[in-house]
């Protein structure tokens, strides 16, 4: 598994890819869906799945109370990890967003930063 940083790098690097390849399609007048990009395995779960899971959770965390935050800090932690490599280079766009949002707020919270809560083993 990558570590939360180098998962931000390849995040990075698939939401310029998915916007070269929404340009080039554009400009041949394809139409292709975002479902149509994503092949996936069956159970597998997409950068997107993963990235609204997070989004959710840092929404709970918001407003829980101290006890419960730290759990919900591991389980996010947990789930960004979750994604495969293959996953994060089809991310589109709004997984990309979310999951760097979602990152960046947690990150102010694990006690490694970036790079994820105390007990988290990359």
């Amino acid at each position: 598994m990558l570590a939360a940083n180098e998962h931000l790098l390849v995040a990075t690097c698939a939401a310029a890819t998915t916007m070269r390849r929404f340009q080039s399609d554009a400009a041949s007048g394809s139409q292709q869906t975002a479902q149509s990009t994503h092949q996936t395995s069956p159970g597998a779960q997409t950068a997107l799945d993963v990235a609204r899971k997070v989004s959710k959770l840092k929404k709970m965390h918001q407003t829980a109370p101290g006890s419960e935050r730290k759990r919900l800090e591991k389980i996010a932690w947990s789930e960004i990890n979750t994604l495969s490599e293959p996953a994060i280079e089809e991310a589109e766009g709004q997984a990309v967003a979310l999951l760097l949002n979602a990152w960046a707020y947690f990150a102010k919270f694990w006690e490694r930063g970036k790079d994820g809560p105390a007990d988290a083993s990359n």
